[in-house]
């Protein structure tokens, strides 16, 4: 799953072993992040002519968008503002991503808001399990991905978080 260009390019299925374009995903022009979580494919999408239409005063969203990862098909499509970048995570049955300070997670099934929870700043979102951890320079963080509820807060992480045999790293 990539994108062949810059900008304004959609999403791409290739063949793994070949890199022959399998499908050209429609709708998905200005794909900025892409994250796949079994059969389905996340992308955020913000064609890049809303950089310069925010410039100009208009209000322009994000759409998150949830694709069949064999067919390109979209399953589900909505505006959420815009995202912070690279905190877009998938798992265990929901799609999160931070919005400003803001930390909000959508069913991955149906694309419904379950919940919004006030974060700390960070450039780090990682989805284990049950659990959503944010890192920035005002720590890490631990949320429950069912309800939202902080569940623990500790020192930053600093560039990486990772999370391995359930410990964060």
């Amino acid at each position: 799953y990539m994108t062949l260009g810059l900008h304004d390019a959609r999403l791409s299925i290739l063949d793994a072993a070949t890199g022959q374009v399998l499908v050209e995903c429609e709708g998905t022009e200005g794909t900025r992040e892409i994250v796949v979580d079994g059969v389905t494919v996340f992308a955020s999408v913000r064609p890049s002519q809303a950089d310069g239409a925010e410039r100009r005063g208009a209000k322009v969203s994000t759409k998150l968008m949830a694709l069949d990862a064999a067919t390109g098909a979209i399953r589900w499509s909505q505006a959420v503002g815009n995202l912070a970048p690279l905190t877009l995570a998938a798992g265990d049955g929901a799609v999160v991503y931070l919005r400003g300070s803001t930390l909000r997670c959508h069913d991955a099934a149906s694309g419904a808001l379950r919940w919004e929870a006030d974060s700390p700043a960070a450039g780090i979102v990682v989805l284990h399990k049950e659990v959503v951890l944010t890192s920035g320079k005002a720590g890490t963080n631990a949320f429950a991905v069912s309800d939202g509820k902080h569940l623990w807060k500790g020192p930053s992480a600093g560039r990486d978080l990772f999370v391995i045999d359930d410990l964060v790293w």
